[in-house]
């Protein structure tokens, strides 16, 4: 993911009040990935693809990640157990209304 991105995904964790870590920011780039490719994605999906990139989170881990970010607005819990982000906050729409 390019610098800007990263950038704003920054900026959105300091304005939520959250710490920049790097297990939060690794899946909110994959989950903004998976937005844009597939509507969002499961916990489980979420955790497949950041084992393949290399990324060393259990499955626990990336589900208590996963719970923080939705208490705190910047992703959506879709139904199916999905969830879903946006840098362009689509996916925030229902959040912050």
């Amino acid at each position: 993911m390019e610098n800007e991105c990263k950038r704003q995904l920054k900026e959105r964790l300091r304005e939520a009040g959250l710490k920049t870590s790097l297990p939060r920011l690794k899946i909110l780039e994959a989950l903004h990935r998976a937005t844009l490719e597939n509507g969002g994605a499961s916990a489980r999906a979420l955790h497949d693809d950041l084992v393949e990139a290399g990324v060393p989170l259990s499955l626990g881990g990336v589900r208590q990640v996963i719970c923080r970010l939705s208490s705190h607005g910047l992703i959506l819990h879709e139904a199916n157990h999905r969830y879903s982000f946006s840098l362009e906050g689509k996916a925030l729409a229902r959040v912050e209304a």
